[in-house]
């Protein structure tokens, strides 16, 4: 694949941040990380009324658990605790047409001129960015970065930091812990803007706009599941991948170090962003390679259809790939 080619991130948080403030929408408490209309396509007619209703297995504790209906699979509450309404008509944005697309790629008839095949790269970039691992991620170097400025600011930008102290003080400060102290209010508003959620809201919402645009320059394809398997879905469902120097399959590099992108769209067919577009079939050892690639990327469920029988090789598998905790 080509060197990905992203734009670049938006630096103006404080004015986006101001702008969400004054968002006057209600809060989304229930919010969905894996969308409802590729949930479907792992499900199954529940009976009577029941609608339509997958298998959730608890990996963290290792069990599988009572039929549930979409509805109630793949939600976190408050995932996005600050302007979660707008958050929602962004995400909606391809979610409305994302179940459209997915039939078309399921029935055989995407091309890739299609704008259905935007649509679902649109979802893969959703999915890759509305993920508990992006936001665990952005926190972490987020926090990282803080720490890395605290401490090297006062030699790095020492003469900035000297004026500005003098300016304030009338004398120059003594050494690099007293230069710090101009930081604190820096940092306390970091800090502020961490634990409200506001940084993290727009940054995701950011970074989805720099995938979702970056994807649009390459290619979509199919790869189809043979008559009789089943692919799995977890609640991070996309995921990147690169080969290394012996043609080894890893996942869960960097975007920009990654060879392509994937994700499961429906129980039959899974959606890789590759060099060119195609449909194939695979084997059933590759659709076995995915559903533990789901398992091993799940923050903690993962969702399988009823009567497809994955119940086995999911708590098999599981147990192999990550350790339940003992029950509670």
């Amino acid at each position: 694949m080509a060197t990905w080619s992203f734009p670049k991130p938006v630096a103006d948080y404080d004015t986006v941040i101001a702008e969400l403030e004054a968002e006057t929408g209600a809060p989304v408490t229930g919010q969905h990380v894996v969308s409802r209309v590729v949930l479907n396509g792992f499900a199954a007619p529940g009976k009577g009324s029941a609608g339509w209703e997958l298998v959730p297995y608890d990996l963290l504790y290792g069990r599988e658990l009572k039929k549930l209906g979409v509805r109630g699979c793949g939600k976190i509450a408050n995932f996005l605790p600050f302007a979660s309404a707008s958050a929602e008509r962004l995400w909606k944005s391809v979610e409305d047409n994302l179940g459209a697309a997915i039939k078309v790629a399921r029935d055989g008839d995407l091309s890739s001129t299609s704008s259905h095949a935007q649509v679902i790269k649109d979802g893969i970039a959703l999915h890759l960015v509305r993920s508990p691992r992006y936001l665990r991620i952005h926190q972490d170097s987020a926090r990282e970065s803080a720490s890395v400025t605290y401490a090297e600011a006062p030699f790095s930008h020492a003469d900035v930091l000297q004026a500005e102290f003098y300016r304030r003080h009338g004398f120059y400060a003594a050494g690099p812990d007293a230069l710090r102290t101009l930081l604190k209010g820096s940092l306390e508003r970091w800090e502020e803007l961490q634990r409200s959620g506001k940084l993290a809201r727009v940054s995701m919402a950011a970074m989805f706009e720099r995938i979702r645009t970056g994807l649009r320059e390459y290619d979509l394809e199919i790869l189809r599941a043979p008559r009789g398997c089943d692919l799995i879905v977890s609640d991070a469902p996309a995921f990147t991948f690169r080969f290394d120097e012996s043609a080894k399959f890893g996942v869960g590099c960097a975007v920009g170090d990654a060879h392509g992108i994937a994700m499961p769209i429906a129980g039959d067919c899974i959606a890789v962003i590759g060099p060119a577009y195609k449909t194939h079939g695979l084997s059933r050892d590759e659709v076995e390679l995915f559903n533990r690639v789901q398992i091993e990327r799940a923050i903690r469920f993962v969702w399988f259809r009823p009567g497809s029988g994955l119940g086995a090789f999911v708590a098999e598998a599981a147990k192999a790939i990550r350790p339940p905790r003992s029950t509670p």
